[in-house]
C-alpha cells in the first residue's frame, strides 16, 4: 500500500518534470460544464481548470507557497492551459504524434525514477484522485508538444565552437571557480511592437511589484499572481543555473548581487523582468573520465548470414585467439568493420560515450586482454578485447560541453517564449470566465 504523503510527493515530482501544466480530470466529471475559454477550434471547460487548479495548490501547499487570490490563481493557470491547447492544436497540423510504446516507455522511465513499478504509479496516481488513463493522455500530450518544439525550435538553434570559446575567454568564466545562482523571476511581457502605453502600462505593474516587495511580500505569491513567465506556478524560480544558463538581460546584475538582494524591473525584449537572488555556489569540480584502447572483430548479418550463424562463427573466431592464433590478423581477415580492420580491429583509444551502448557496456565489464563473448548491437556482432585502460582529467572538453548545453538552453527558453507568443497572436481566442471575454488577444487574462 501507497502512503498518502508518497503520492503527494511522487505527483509533486511528477509535475516538476513537465514544463506544461497536466490537464488532469478526476474522476467525478460534471454533467454540465461551463466553458471558460475558446481557442481556436478548441474549448477549454470549467472542469479542466478545477482540476488542474486542485493539482496546482496541492503541489504549491507542499512547498508552503502562499496562494493568491482564487481568480487571481485561476487567471494564471488559464494562461498555462491555454498555452497547451495551442501547441497541441500546432501539432495536429504538422501531423506530431506519439505511439503507445513510446508512451508505455515513458510512464515506466517515470515509474523508475520514483522507485515504482508501473502498478505502482498508477497506485499512487489514482490516490490523489486523478484518473490513470487520462494521466496516459497528459503525458502524451507532453510528449507531442516536446516533439512539436524540438521539430519547429531546438532544431534551429545552433551553438557555434566561436560562441563556446568568447565565453570561456571572457570575464565571466572562472575554470577554478564556476559560479551558480538559484534565482526567482516576474516577468511582465510585452507585445512584440509595444505601444508607448503598453510600455509605461507594464512598468508601472513591475515598479508597483518591486514596491511590495520591498516592504516584505512574498516573492513567491506575488509571482504565481503576476508573472507572465512558464515558471509562474512554482513562484518564479528558475533554479540553480550557471551564468550561462541566465537570460543575457540581466547577467550583469546577478554577477554583482547579494543573496537575498532584488533588482528591476530590467527592461528585456519580451517585456519587464523583477529578480531575486536566493542563493549563489560555487562549483570547483574536476571531470576525470576512463579511456580505453579497445579491438573488435565485427560479422554482419543479412539474408544469408543468420544471428545465430554469425553468433556461431564468432564463438569460433574467439576459440582460434584463445588457442593461440593472433587477434589482429583475424580481424584483418574477417571483420566487417573496414575502418578498425586495416588496424587488426583496433578502434584506438575511446572516450564514454563515444560507442553504443551495448557494446560500451560489455567492454566496461572487461579485464584487460579478457575476450567478450558475442554481443549483438545495431552494426551487428561483435567480440571485443579490452587493451589498456588509463584515467585522464577531461576537464577543459567536459566544461566546453557544458557551456555549450547551456549557452544552447539559455537560446531555447528565449525562443520558446517568443514562439508562444507569436502563436497566440496569430489564434482566435476567447475568455468567457469570470463573465470577461477577448478575442484574438489573450492579455487580459494576466491583469
Amino acid at each position: 500500500m501507497v502512503e498518502k504523503t508518497t503520492c503527494s510527493v511522487v505527483l509533486s515530482v511528477i509535475l516538476t518534470l513537465i514544463a506544461t501544466p497536466l490537464i488532469a480530470k478526476t474522476m467525478d466529471p460534471r454533467p454540465l460544464d461551463q466553458i471558460v475559454a475558446i481557442v481556436n477550434d478548441d474549448v477549454i471547460t470549467q472542469s479542466e481548470l478545477e482540476n488542474q487548479a486542485s493539482l496546482i495548490k496541492k503541489r504549491l501547499a507542499e512547498k508552503n507557497m502562499v496562494l493568491p487570490k482564487e481568480n487571481i490563481l485561476n487567471k494564471q493557470i488559464l494562461n498555462q492551459i491555454i498555452d497547451k491547447k495551442l501547441q497541441l492544436q500546432t501539432a495536429r497540423r504538422a501531423s506530431i504524434s506519439v505511439d503507445d510504446n513510446t508512451l508505455d516507455q515513458a510512464l515506466d522511465n517515470i515509474a523508475k525514477k520514483n522507485d515504482f513499478t508501473l502498478a505502482q504509479l498508477q497506485q499512487a496516481i489514482e490516490s490523489d484522485g486523478v484518473n490513470f488513463d487520462n494521466f496516459r493522455q497528459d503525458i502524451r500530450d507532453q510528449l507531442t508538444i516536446e516533439r512539436l518544439i524540438s521539430q519547429e525550435i531546438a532544431s534551429r538553434i545552433t551553438i557555434s565552437n566561436q560562441e563556446v570559446e568568447k565565453y570561456m575567454n571572457s570575464a565571466g568564466y572562472d575554470q577554478e571557480h564556476i559560479k551558480e545562482y538559484h534565482l526567482q523571476d516576474i516577468l511582465i511581457t510585452l507585445p512584440e511592437v509595444p505601444s508607448s502605453e503598453d510600455l509605461q502600462q507594464a512598468k508601472n505593474l513591475a515598479n508597483t511589484l518591486v514596491k511590495k516587495l520591498r516592504k516584505g511580500q512574498k516573492f513567491e505569491t506575488l509571482a504565481i499572481a503576476n508573472s507572465n513567465g512558464q515558471n509562474a506556478l512554482t513562484g518564479g524560480d528558475l533554479g540553480w543555473r550557471r551564468i550561462e544558463e541566465i537570460p543575457s538581460t540581466f547577467v550583469t546584475d546577478v554577477q554583482v548581487m547579494k543573496v537575498e538582494e532584488i533588482k528591476g524591473p530590467i527592461r528585456a525584449d519580451n517585456g519587464y523582468h523583477i529578480i531575486k537572488l536566493l542563493d549563489a555556489r560555487g562549483n570547483v569540480q574536476r571531470h576525470n573520465i576512463t579511456e580505453t584502447r579497445v579491438r573488435h572483430i565485427l560479422l554482419k548479418t543479412n539474408l544469408i548470414k543468420s544471428d545465430e550463424k554469425a553468433k556461431m562463427e564468432l564463438l569460433a573466431i574467439k576459440k582460434q585467439i584463445e588457442t593461440g592464433e593472433d587477434f589482429a590478423a583475424l580481424a584483418k581477415k574477417q571483420s566487417q568493420d573496414p575502418g578498425s580492420a586495416i588496424h587488426g580491429g583496433s578502434l584506438g583509444w575511446v572516450k564514454p560515450g563515444q560507442l553504443v551502448p551495448q557494446f560500451e557496456s560489455t567492454m566496461n565489464q572487461l579485464a584487460l586482454n579478457e575476450l567478450s563473448a558475442p554481443i549483438k548491437s545495431q552494426f551487428g556482432w561483435h567480440l571485443i578485447e579490452v587493451l589498456e585502460r588509463k584515467e585522464i582529467d577531461d576537464t577543459e572538453n567536459y566544461e566546453k560541453e557544458q557551456i555549450k548545453k547551456l549557452v544552447y538552453q539559455r537560446h531555447y527558453e528565449e525562443e520558446v517564449q517568443t514562439w508562444i507568443k507569436r502563436m497566440r497572436d496569430a489564434s482566435y481566442i476567447e475568455i468567457t470566465m469570470l463573465g470577461s471575454s477577448d478575442s484574438n488577444n489573450t492579455e487580459n487574462i494576466h491583469s
